[in-house]
């Protein structure tokens, strides 16, 4: 019961840090979405939650190390993007001036 309680709490608070990051229009109609007359996703994530909390708590820790590791990696992405394009076209071109 602790754990369902922390394992909801948790979830809780990956909704609010994914908020600031798409807007809390876009996430609240990603939420409610239902795929014909079943549940929305947010029922179906708070059900998952509550039924395994373990399984939540790990899901929750590495979205979480994601979010907090996309920064790096983009910049990374992106100097790896500019070093590969301001390289020489032709390979061959040594001294050939």
């Amino acid at each position: 019961m602790i754990k369902a309680a922390k394992a909801m709490w948790e979830v809780g608070k990956l909704i609010k840090r994914g908020s600031k990051i798409v807007g809390d229009k876009n996430l609240e109609k990603f939420l409610t979405k239902r795929k014909g007359l079943g549940k929305s996703y947010s029922q179906k994530i708070a059900e998952y939650a509550w039924k395994k909390p373990d399984s939540t708590l790990r899901r929750v820790n590495r979205i979480n190390k994601v979010l907090d590791a996309s920064p790096y990696i983009a910049t990374g992405a992106a100097v790896g993007t500019g070093v590969f394009l301001s390289r020489p076209k032709n390979k061959n071109n040594k001294n050939n001036d």
